[in-house]
């Protein structure tokens, strides 16, 4: 069972920002933020939007899933996925 306890002890901690002694600095939070920021992921319609762009036709996402199958390129789960 869950219940609704109240805690034991509370710690208080104050964080400085800016520029000097004892705070911390923007910019090295901002490129640790960077850091852990993910990959974009090229979507279906990135790459009908590139291939009609080069060569000048369009493709259906059938065609782009085949080859992606067929060369062994990473497929991830579609949200609408039908089970």
């Amino acid at each position: 069972m869950l219940s609704h306890k109240k805690p034991d002890s509370v710690i208080n901690v104050k964080v400085e920002f800016g520029e000097g002694e004892g705070k911390v600095p923007l910019d090295n939070i901002a490129k640790r933020a960077a850091a852990y920021k993910p990959k974009e992921r090229v979507t279906y319609k990135m790459i009908k939007e590139y291939i009609e762009a080069k060569y000048g036709f369009k493709v259906y996402t059938a065609y782009i899933a085949e080859v992606k199958r067929a060369l062994g390129l990473p497929m991830y789960d579609t949200p609408n996925a039908v089970e």
